[in-house]
């Protein structure tokens, strides 16, 4: 995750997800090409380690920066 999307700050974090619906929704920025956080649920796992604007640059060692939405979703689902 590298956010906000927003190019206010830039910082790579690694967040270990937990196995099982991780509480985010997914939404895309023409304008950065990349998917991004818009919004972190009550109650999911990872709150406290990520917030709404993230880009998601990468799940696991797969590069997500010009990946769909879509896609980015059914990859974090099959890995939880």
């Amino acid at each position: 995750v590298d956010g906000p999307c927003n190019g206010v700050s830039s910082k790579i974090i690694n967040i270990l997800a937990p196995p099982g619906i991780l509480g985010v929704v997914i939404d895309s920025d023409e304008r950065f090409g990349s998917s991004y956080v818009s919004v972190v649920k009550d109650g999911s796992p990872i709150r406290e380690e990520i917030r709404a604007r993230d880009k998601i640059i990468a799940v696991d060692s797969d590069n997500m920066q010009l990946i769909t939405v879509p896609y980015v979703s059914r990859l974090l689902a099959s890995r939880s």
